[in-house]
């Protein structure tokens, strides 16, 4: 006589159906994300935060030198309205690759203030692939209702995610790569699987990129030791089981 309801559903289609809806949250906030971050990549105004010139401008020194790695005492900044190279020593001394896939990926930037957009929309890509590797902790996760709020919405509402994915920035490079980590890291200690410790690893190597020589070194090690140690008590478990 009665409608049936989710109350006396059997318990695989509740879950199937609290899948579905975590997903579909997810995709809601990921979609957000990315249009937040795409509409500040426009109207963001390049020397307004998060070092932006600078980061401009060693792409726009290895796009002139066509080398892999800079003479970092002889890069020079980019004026911020024409884009031509001025006399102002630039202070980065961050390791190369996250500057070299830009310089190649993206076009010349020299003299060429609107070319900006799209290396803006590379690092949007950047800060969506970090976002969504953390949410899809939560999705893997299984977790209940409640908590899986508990742990999509302060992803969400971090203030600063949006306008640094508008940006160029390296810190966008560090974030996709540790997210990377953090899903790997979950994904070997909950399947055991070793291809995970490699995705771990991967993730690792690209959030050094943005550090300083030394700190690279440092980083790359300790993270190595972490996973090492991950990698040794899935195998242990594989073994005792």
């Amino acid at each position: 006589m009665f409608a049936r309801t989710n109350f006396n559903a059997p318990s695989h289609d509740q879950e199937g159906a609290t899948a579905a809806n975590q997903w579909r949250v997810c995709a809601i906030v990921l979609l957000l994300f990315i249009v937040a971050a795409t509409v500040s990549a426009i109207r963001k105004d390049v020397t307004q935060g998060f070092d932006e010139v600078a980061h401009a401008s060693y792409i726009a020194y290895l796009q002139d030198s066509g080398g892999t790695w800079p003479a970092f005492e002889d890069m020079r900044m980019l004026d911020p309205l024409s884009f031509h190279f001025t006399r102002e020593g630039n202070y980065l001394n961050h390791p190369s690759p996250y500057y070299l896939l830009l310089a190649r990926l993206g076009p010349d930037l020299e003299g060429h203030p609107d070319a900006i957009l799209v290396h803006r929309l590379f690092n949007v890509a950047l800060g969506a692939i970090g976002l969504a590797a953390l949410l899809a902790v939560g999705l893997v996760a299984k977790l209940p209702r409640l908590a899986f709020y508990a742990y999509i919405v302060p992803l969400a509402a971090v203030p600063v995610l949006a306008p640094l994915a508008g940006a160029v920035n390296n810190d966008n490079a560090a974030f996709a790569g540790g997210s990377i980590a953090t899903l790997a890291a979950f994904q070997l200690l909950v399947t055991g699987s070793r291809s995970w410790l490699l995705v771990a690893l991967g993730g690792v190597i690209v959030a050094s990129w943005p550090s300083s020589r030394v700190y690279c070194w440092q980083a790359d090690w300790s993270a190595a030791r972490c996973c090492g140690c991950c990698g040794a008590g899935a195998c242990n478990s594989n073994g005792s089981a």
